[in-house]
């Protein structure tokens, strides 16, 4: 019985791992190192680049169109609302625009602003709940078809001058990245 679930295991892994990772096939046949794939760790997309990405649930397409730091994003959050909190010492905000679109699969697929992580120095930072303002519409969590679009911004709070990039996380890992220049 342990055999089955370890086996089952290494199966959800490489599905997961499907998403970002290909690999070319020799002549013999049988299948060379795997090429890392535009949106993956080791590749990043960059902002304005969609990555499409295949799971067990459907195949997306993820872009990050635009992105603000730094000061700019902090008058933005706190011009919104003044009960907005500061950024700790060291860290400030990130505005991210999120497009998401389901391309394929069979049934509704549930998305929010909770499956995608700014990662920073191999750290993952979640959304922050901070009130935006109303020319800032907030990437809000629906069920989409396909066909169907959801596109709106994502605040984080990250190191300050660190390179960042964007993961969108199928089931809690990140199956695609995308660099924040």
């Amino acid at each position: 019985m342990e055999k089955w679930g370890l086996g089952l295991a290494v199966l959800l892994l490489v599905s997961l791992l499907g998403g970002c990772i290909s690999g070319e096939v020799s002549e013999e046949g049988g299948t060379t190192t795997p090429t890392n794939k535009r949106g993956s760790l080791s590749n990043p997309a960059i902002l304005g680049e969609p990555v499409v990405v295949n799971t067990p649930s459907g195949t997306f397409e993820v872009t990050v169109t635009d992105a603000i730091r730094g000061e700019r994003a902090y008058q933005i959050i706190k011009g919104a609302n003044m009960f907005n909190p500061d950024p700790e010492e060291g860290y400030e905000y990130l505005l991210t625009k999120v497009k998401f679109r389901y391309i394929s699969g069979d049934s509704a697929y549930y998305v929010s602003d909770w499956d995608f992580k700014a990662y920073c120095d191999g750290v993952g930072y979640s959304p922050v709940i901070v009130v935006l303002p109303n020319n800032y519409p907030e990437f809000e969590g629906v069920n989409l078809m396909p066909g169907g679009v959801i596109e709106g911004w994502i605040p984080y709070k990250v190191p300050k001058n660190r390179d960042v990039m964007i993961a969108y996380e199928y089931f809690g890992e990140p199956v695609c990245f995308i660099k924040i220049i």
